[in-house]
């Protein structure tokens, strides 16, 4: 198996509207703080969330960039996302796919699964809101589910599948599940001795 990297890029235009509307926001909430216009304490507490609110999807959405790798670690095809914001870069999650149990596909509007009871969730997604995206779902050892948000394309979710069939598991309906080789395909092998 090789190493396979994918950075994705945005899928749409709107973090460019957003960036407008947020800057807009951050100014007129700091004028009002400053100024002492929002003259009730709800006023100004209400201007302070939105200005922070304003800071942190700036920075979420336009400033993170996401590299997700999947390589051969000990023997077992791994997932790494690398973190990307400027020149520092950082690994933010790493998942054996021995611990995979389902890949499920989303789209804008779409629950996620009501049968799975997600202890962590992971999200690494570029665009503020993705047409369609991939969640895949790691069971730990001690039983904890941890989700994992990735934005791919159909080349890298063929890797992804490779990365099963290198461990001899296979994508069945979402599921992750071992091959089977049925009996009768077993006994007309032929044997040597």
């Amino acid at each position: 198996m090789r190493t396979f990297s994918y950075t994705p890029k945005r899928q749409n235009n709107r973090p460019v509207w957003w960036l407008s509307i947020l800057t807009l926001g951050l100014i007129v909430s700091v004028l009002f703080c400053v100024f002492e216009w929002g003259r009730p304490i709800f006023g100004q507490i209400a201007f302070f969330l939105f200005a922070i609110a304003d800071i942190w999807l700036y920075s979420r959405f336009f400033f993170l960039h996401y590299t997700y790798t999947v390589t051969l670690m000990n023997g077992i095809p791994t997932l790494i996302v690398n973190q990307r914001r400027g020149n520092q870069t950082t690994t933010v999650c790493q998942r054996s796919f021995s611990d995979l149990s389902e890949i499920r596909e989303f789209r804008r509007g779409e629950d996620g699964p009501r049968e799975l009871r997600v202890d962590t969730r992971m999200s690494f997604l570029v665009s503020m809101a993705p047409a369609t995206w991939q969640t895949l779902y790691f069971i730990l050892d001690d039983g904890e589910c941890v989700s994992v948000s990735l934005e791919v394309n159909e080349a890298f979710l063929s890797v992804l599948r490779e990365a099963l069939s290198y461990l001899h598991l296979e994508l069945n309906g979402g599921e992750v599940r071992e091959e089977e080789t049925s009996i009768a395909e077993a006994e007309a092998e032929p044997q040597t001795v």
